[in-house]
C-alpha cells in the first residue's frame, strides 16, 4: 500500500493509532471535519499524533500511526463516527501546510 509523502494529521491529547489496529472516532470539530471532507475525496488516509506541549504550544509528537478510513457516518449535525484502521507507521519530518489542520510530510518506518 502507498503512504503519501505528504499526510493530514490529527492531533489528540490522549489517542494514538497502532498498525493494524481499529480506532473509533467522533470527529466534531470544524478543522477536522473539513480535514475528513477533504482525504475522503483523495486517498482516506490521515495520521493520529498523540500530542505534547513545549514552552505552552502544542505539537505532535514524532512518530505517528497512518490509518485509512474504513467506515464513516456523517450525522445530521455536521458530526461523523468513523473507524480508522492503521495501515503504517511515519515519522513527521516537517510540518508542510496548515489549511486549518496540519499537514505532515512524512517518511514511513
Amino acid at each position: 500500500m502507498h503512504i503519501p509523502d505528504v499526510i493530514p494529521l490529527m492531533i489528540l491529547p490522549n489517542a494514538t493509532l497502532f498498525l493494524d489496529a481499529l480506532l473509533p472516532l467522533h470527529v466534531f470539530e470544524p478543522r477536522y471535519r473539513r480535514m475528513l471532507s477533504d482525504v475522503l475525496g483523495s486517498h482516506r488516509m490521515f495520521g493520529v499524533a498523540l500530542r505534547q506541549s513545549v514552552a505552552g504550544k502544542e505539537y505532535p509528537m514524532p512518530i505517528v500511526g497512518v490509518g485509512m478510513m474504513r467506515v464513516c457516518i456523517d450525522a445530521k449535525d455536521g458530526t461523523s463516527n468513523l473507524l480508522l484502521m492503521g495501515v503504517a507507521r511515519v515519522e513527521c519530518l516537517w510540518a508542510e501546510k496548515y489549511r486549518p489542520y496540519s499537514l505532515e510530510r512524512v517518511r514511513v518506518m
